[in-house]
């Protein structure tokens, strides 16, 4: 079965509107195909590049419209998914400025996300199969240790943002919100609330346990269609979540080990969740690996594996030289930033529309 989100400095210079006239860069690279999703983050499409017919998924959001925070989320994004290597976290290829539009070119997941399976399935009343479930969960928690292991934490773990690739490959997507953290904790109060764990709703710090608390919520959500705390308000919702009582799974359904394991990750103390280590070590995970792809995360990583912050000069069309080198495979790319965000490049990097 394939199961198939900037501050500027007030005197920084604007981008300049697009001229009607003038052929964007996204036209002369790349052939659109099909509208995959849109929202406030911005527009994805399902993309063919020309030079080498290899079909990417690309998000493009207008610069010109972001406030100077979005436009920082922005840049974080393109900056941690060019720094995680992983084969269960989808890859960067690419980012330019083509006039108003910030461009990132990702890797595509043909199958799409676990949001969709998760409907369809329900739609259908056909379970998922347990063995699939294992096989989805080991792969998120290969590719959450990958985040972690270069002191990322995800912040927004839910079905919308794993993505199923060929041969039922899972990858973690979207890290539109994510932190990098290099001591203590995250304090922004930030995420989807339906997978937001207790620590975030009393306003407390919180580090790496909070992705595992949304890592429990989607192993239940996977197991009932519906996540653990539903309600019809906000309010509500903080004082279900607060409780940490939810509707326990049918009996039978499932294995005392997947559901021991959900709760286990839905402690409402952080410091209970089980690591990511110690819960790929597990004997009955053990067990589930044969046939999942499996790499292990680089343990503690140096600094110079993660981009140095990007930052963004006062004239947005500088940006294009800041941005991280192109990847595409075969083909090398324009170096890193230095201490100033700036690259060195190789080779000169592609002409921003609107220079």
């Amino acid at each position: 079965m394939a199961a198939k989100g900037i501050h500027f400095e007030a005197d920084g210079a604007e981008p300049e509107d697009q001229d009607a006239s003038q052929q964007r860069e996204l036209f002369t690279r790349f052939e659109v195909q099909k509208l995959l999703g849109k929202g406030s983050y911005g527009t994805v499409y399902r993309v063919k590049r020309l030079s080498d017919g290899g079909i990417y998924a690309l998000k493009e959001a207008d610069v010109k419209k972001m406030s100077q925070v979005e436009r920082m989320d922005a840049v974080n994004e393109i900056r941690l998914l060019a720094s995680v290597k992983h084969p269960n976290v989808i890859k960067y290829h690419e980012a330019f400025l083509d006039g108003n539009q910030l461009c990132i070119v990702m890797e595509y997941a043909p199958n799409g996300d676990l949001s969709r399976f998760i409907k369809k399935g329900n739609e259908l009343k056909k379970a998922f199969p347990e063995e699939i479930i294992w096989r989805y969960f080991i792969q998120i928690c290969q590719g959450l240790q990958s985040l972690h292991s270069n002191q990322i934490i995800h912040r927004d773990i839910k079905p919308m943002n794993i993505f199923v690739g060929d041969h039922d490959v899972v990858k973690v997507g979207d890290l539109g919100i994510a932190k990098m953290i290099k001591e203590g904790c995250a304090k922004t109060q930030i995420g989807t609330p339906h997978y937001m764990p207790p620590e975030l709703w009393m306003n407390r710090p919180y580090s790496f346990s909070s992705d595992l608390w949304a890592l429990g919520c989607l192993l239940y959500e996977l197991m009932t269609y519906r996540v653990p705390f539903e309600a019809k308000s906000m309010g509500e919702l903080r004082t279900k979540v607060l409780s940490g009582r939810y509707r326990p799974i049918t009996p039978g359904k499932y294995t005392n080990d997947l559901i021991m394991l959900m709760q286990s990750l839905l402690q409402l103390n952080p410091a209970r969740r089980p690591e990511l280590d110690k819960i790929l070590a597990l004997p009955i995970v053990q067990k589930h690996m044969n046939g999942v792809p499996v790499k292990k995360a680089e343990k503690a990583p140096s600094e110079h594996n993660v981009y140095s912050t990007i930052k963004i000069p006062s004239d947005l069309r500088l940006l294009q030289g800041r941005l991280p080198a192109a990847e595409y495979e075969g083909e090398k790319g324009h170096g890193k930033p230095d201490a100033d965000g700036v690259i060195k490049a190789k080779h000169a990097p592609p002409a921003a529309v609107g220079h």
